[in-house]
C-alpha cells in the first residue's frame, strides 16, 4: 500500500496538478475529429450494434467497453467522453515519477515527472476520446510493475494491454524477454513458475495475431500513412519532444512553432537534439550498465526499429507515432537521466527554456463548426448530408446518431466508401431535392446547389429549385 509522505510527496503533487491544470485548459478547446467521432458514434449504438461493431473494430475492445461503462453514468458529449483519458494521462504522469524516483533516481524523478506534465505529445493524447491515452497507462504500468517485481500486476497490465492496442506487442514481447530472464537467472526461480506464468500472455497474443490475421490488416486502406523507413526513427524522438497534430486525418504532422513572425525549424533543431541524446545515450549506458537503463533503451528503440522493418518489407505498413504511444514515455524517462548527469543550474535552465519554447506552439488549425451545426440543423426535418465519410462520421457523432445523416458527394455519386468504418448500407439520401448538403470544401458542391449558411469551417447548401 502506497503511503502519501507529505515531505517526500509534495513535489510529485505541484507535477499532478500542473499537469491536470494543462489538460484542463484544452479539454475542450477542439471538437472531435474522425477517429474521436467513431468513439461517440459507438457509445450511440444499441447493444446489439455496438457488439457487432467491436468484433469488426481494428482496435481491441477494452477502451471501448470502458468508455462504454463510463458513458452509462456521465452520459455522451465532448468532455464526459474524453475525461477518462485526461484522468488516465495525469496517473500516468505520476507513474513516470514514481518509476524515474524509484528506479533513476530522486533527481530524474522531478524531471521526468515534469517533462511527461508539459509535454505536448502527451498532452495531445490525454485530451483525445481514443485509446492511446490507456495504452501508454498500461504501458508505464506493466514497466513499473516488472521493475518493481510484482508479477501479478505485472501479468494483469501485459493482459490489459493485449486488449487495447495491437502494436503493443513489440513493448510486451521486450518486457516479457526481460522478465524471463531476469527471474530465472537473477531472482533464481524455477521454469514451471516462468511457464505459468507467462503463458497467459503467449494465449493473449496468439488470440490478437489470429486477429490481425483475419481482419488482414495490411490489405487495408493506408495510403495515408507516410512512406516509412529507419529515418522514421529521429522523426518519432521530434514528434515526442515538439508534439504533433494529434486530431488532424492522416499522417501525424509535427506541431508549427512561430517566433513573432518567424517560423521556427523545429526539425532541423530536434536532428541536433536526436543526436545529442543518442551520444548522451551511448555514454551513459557504457558508464552506469543499469539493467533499468538498457531496458528503457530497448524499449524506445527496438519498437520503432521493427515498425520500420515491417514497412520496408511491405508486412504492416503502419509506422504512425501515435500507434507506438509508450515510447514516447522512455524517451522522456531517458531524456531526464541525461538531464540529471549536468550540473543542477544547466538542467534547471534547459527545462526552463524548454517550457518557454512550447509557448510559440501554433494553435492548429483543426476543422471546427459541427457544434453550430447541429444548434442550427439539428432538427432539420429533411436529410442531412455530408460530403466525405471524415465529416459523415463527425456530423453523425454531433447529430447524436440521427437517422436523417447521410454521405453523398455530388461530385463522386458512386463512391461506396467500402473502407471505412461505420458506414451503413443506407448511407445514400432518398432524396437529394430536399437534403440539406454540408461540407467543408466549394470543390464536391456542383453548380446545382446554393451556399445558405456557414458555420466554421463548415457551409451548407440546398438544391436550386427548378
Amino acid at each position: 500500500m502506497y503511503k502519501f509522505n507529505a515531505k517526500r510527496d509534495i513535489p510529485l503533487l505541484i507535477i499532478l496538478i500542473l499537469a491536470a491544470v494543462i489538460r484542463f485548459h484544452f479539454i475542450n478547446l477542439y471538437e472531435f475529429w474522425y477517429d474521436e467521432a467513431i468513439t461517440g458514434i459507438l457509445m450511440y449504438a444499441k447493444p446489439h450494434d455496438f457488439w457487432f461493431a467491436l468484433m469488426h473494430e481494428n482496435t481491441p475492445p477494452l477502451y471501448y467497453l470502458l468508455i462504454k461503462t463510463w458513458s452509462f453514468v456521465f452520459g455522451i458529449n465532448d468532455l464526459s467522453l474524453r475525461l477518462p483519458s485526461l484522468i488516465l494521462g495525469v496517473v500516468t504522469v505520476a507513474l513516470i515519477y514514481l518509476t524515474a524516483r524509484k528506479y533513476f533516481g530522486e533527481y530524474v524523478g522531478y524531471i521526468a515527472g515534469v517533462l511527461a506534465a508539459i509535454n505536448p505529445f502527451f498532452v495531445g493524447y490525454s485530451i483525445e476520446a481514443r485509446t492511446y491515452a490507456l495504452y501508454g497507462f498500461l504501458a508505464a504500468l506493466a514497466f513499473y510493475a516488472l521493475l518493481d517485481k510484482k508479477d501479478k500486476l505485472f501479468i494483469c497490465a501485459i493482459l490489459l494491454l493485449s486488449v487495447t492496442q495491437y502494436m503493443s506487442a513489440f513493448f510486451v514481447f521486450i518486457m516479457m524477454v526481460y522478465f524471463i530472464f531476469r527471474r530465472s537467472f537473477v531472482d533464481k526461480k524455477g521454469l514451471k513458475y516462468i511457464f505459468f506464468v507467462s503463458l497467459p500472455i503467449f494465449l493473449a497474443y496468439v488470440y490478437a495475431y489470429h486477429k490481425v490475421k483475419m481482419q488482414n490488416l495490411a490489405g487495408q486502406y493506408i495510403d495515408w500513412v507516410r512512406p516509412a523507413d529507419f529515418w522514421n526513427i529521429p522523426r518519432s524522438f521530434i514528434s515526442y519532444i515538439f508534439g504533433i497534430k494529434s486530431k488532424s486525418p492522416g499522417a501525424d504532422w509535427l506541431l508549427d512553432y512561430k517566433y513573432f513572425t518567424s517560423n521556427i525549424d523545429v526539425l532541423t533543431i530536434g536532428g541536433v537534439l536526436f543526436v545529442l541524446f543518442v551520444i548522451g545515450l551511448i555514454y551513459v549506458l557504457y558508464k552506469d550498465k543499469k539493467l533499468e537503463y538498457y531496458l528503457a533503451f530497448c524499449l524506445l528503440f527496438i519498437p520503432q526499429f521493427a515498425m520500420g522493418l515491417l514497412f520496408k518489407l511491405s508486412i504492416y505498413k503502419v509506422y504512425v507515432e501515435r500507434y507506438l504511444f509508450p515510447s514516447s514515455i522512455f524517451a522522456i524517462l531517458l531524456v531526464a537521466l541525461l538531464l540529471s548527469k549536468l550540473p543542477k543550474f544547466v538542467a534547471y535552465s534547459i527545462i526552463g527554456v524548454y517550457a518557454i519554447f512550447l509557448l510559440f506552439a501554433i494553435r492548429p488549425d483543426y476543422y471546427m463548426g459541427m457544434k453550430a451545426l447541429y444548434t442550427i440543423y439539428g432538427k432539420y426535418p429533411y436529410e442531412i448530408g455530408f460530403t466525405s465519410p471524415e465529416d459523415y462520421t463527425i456530423g453523425k457523432y454531433y447529430f447524436q446518431n440521427a437517422s436523417n445523416v447521410k454521405l453523398y458527394n455530388p461530385q463522386d455519386p458512386g463512391n461506396t466508401y467500402a473502407i471505412y468504418e461505420l458506414i451503413p448500407r443506407d448511407f445514400l439520401p432518398t432524396d437529394l431535392n430536399t437534403t440539406l448538403m454540408i461540407s467543408p470544401d466549394p470543390a464536391r458542391i456542383t453548380p446545382d446547389y446554393t451556399k445558405i449558411s456557414e458555420s466554421g469551417n463548415y457551409s451548407a447548401y440546398t438544391k436550386n429549385k427548378k
